[in-house]
């Protein structure tokens, strides 16, 4: 009578086993691990900035970018060197780095294994740079240079006061090469003056307003 209830024992072990094992063969693959990215709010002008974040240890990691007036992410392409798209493999303790060029405003992720991270804005501080001169009695040429080159972005010079205020003197918008002159006129000659220029910046592309330094130059 022991040896039926030895093959029952038998059995119902075997099919446990036989189910735990078909359990584990159906169970669905481990959901690849979604990578994280962070990158400076902003930057000023054309620079480069550091891309940094995590993913699984050894894997690739692919960028993802867009100017900020597209909001159309594509695989990022190193133009300046090899024109291959831009990847790094995550190290050992899944941390990677990567250096990128700005020149407006600008989206990034990162994809690993299929699986895109969360998407970061890094913003564009215009920087303008202002020249003076004055070559004719009573008058002063203002021209202000942005970088990055950006046109249709107001422009304002601005004079000093005595009393450390400022006045907008000459306004208008940058032309394509991301300039803007302007001849300033009625001023005293032999008489020293500080003038600055201020950017307006542009929502749209994510760039950001900013001042110039301030110059003095005496009217002819």
């Amino acid at each position: 009578m022991r040896l039926p209830l030895r093959r029952a024992v038998l059995s119902a072990a075997l099919a446990v086993t036989t189910a735990a094992a078909l359990a584990v063969a159906l169970a669905p693959a481990q959901a690849a691990q979604t990578p994280t990215i962070s990158a400076p709010a902003s930057t000023s002008g054309y620079s480069t900035i550091v891309i940094t974040g995590t993913a699984t240890p050894g894997a690739t990691v692919e960028l993802y970018e867009s100017a900020y007036v597209f909001h159309d992410l594509k695989p990022a392409v190193d133009w300046a060197n090899t024109g291959d798209l831009v990847t790094t493999t995550a190290a050992a303790n899944g941390t990677y780095r990567i250096s990128r060029w700005v020149d407006t405003g600008f989206l990034f992720a990162v994809q690993v294994d299929g699986v895109m991270s969360k998407t970061v804005t890094v913003r564009d501080k215009l920087v303008p740079v202002l020249t003076l001169s004055s070559t004719k009695a009573g008058k002063v040429t203002a021209k202000m240079v942005a970088t990055p080159a950006q046109p249709w972005v107001a422009v304002q010079i601005q004079r000093k006061n005595s009393n450390g205020t400022w006045s907008v003197v000459a306004r208008g918008y940058t032309s394509a090469p991301g300039a803007f002159t302007a001849t300033l006129t009625k001023l005293k000659s032999k008489k020293t003056y500080t003038y600055r220029a201020w950017l307006g910046g542009d929502t749209e592309s994510a760039l950001l307003a900013a001042y110039s330094s301030a110059h003095s130059i005496k009217v002819k």
